[in-house]
């Protein structure tokens, strides 16, 4: 049976990495870029995170955007604000400190 232009057997073939491949999901790799933001000064303690904005710096859609911002927010990085939405940590560093370094986000 062909697949893709290839026999699966050729496929199945192929040598095996013996290297694990690192991967993260979309929302891992937002929240980290968030917090690469934070850390280089783009976003302030307190600052709005508005998920489209979000999504569209990081050129991704709004629910791996919506998923990082409830990590991020579970990790005690980011507040709820009811009808507001996500906002940094007015103390972020502090937050950081304690949450993000026991939860690995780091």
């Amino acid at each position: 049976m062909r697949c893709c232009g290839r026999a699966r057997a050729d496929i199945a073939a192929l040598p095996q990495s013996k290297a694990i491949i690192a991967r993260k999901s979309v929302s891992a790799q937002v929240a980290n870029d968030i917090i690469e933001y934070v850390c280089k000064n783009r976003m302030m303690s307190g600052q709005h995170l508005p998920a489209q904005v979000l999504a569209d710096t990081f050129k991704v859609s709004r629910a791996p955007v919506a998923a990082a911002l409830s990590s991020l927010h579970h990790d005690g990085l980011v507040e709820l604000e009811a009808n507001r939405g996500y906002f940094l940590k007015r103390n972020w560093s502090l937050a950081r400190s304690s949450g993000a370094a026991a939860s690995g986000i780091d």
